[in-house]
């Protein structure tokens, strides 16, 4: 498992992201402030790196996102809250297009 550091999905801050610690491609993201969140290969292809540009989360949808993962998050555990296209939904009611159909 490889960590990398990459800007936050969710608050732009410095983060670490570890890909390949289980069979989907699924990234583990360590943040500062978001804390800890596992963003689907979905979520991540629908939602954040869009092949045609197009913007579906703004920065109040991010700021929505990162409060429910600081809310969920459990230190205890150490266990990454996940985020999979349906919790975007249900957290920002925002939904891609490309969703819809599958």
């Amino acid at each position: 498992m490889e960590a990398k550091i990459v800007k936050c999905y969710l608050c732009n801050a410095e983060a670490e992201q570890e890909e390949g610690f289980d069979t989907s491609r699924s990234i583990r993201i360590i943040c500062q402030q978001c804390k800890k969140y596992l963003l689907t290969h979905k979520a991540l292809f629908f939602f954040f790196l869009r092949k045609d540009g197009k913007v579906i989360l703004n920065a109040d949808d991010k700021k929505k996102l990162s409060e429910y993962v600081k809310k969920n998050y459990n230190p205890e555990k150490d266990e990454a809250v996940p985020i999979s296209t349906d919790i975007i939904t249900a957290v920002t009611g925002k939904q891609s297009i490309n969703t819809r159909y599958e």
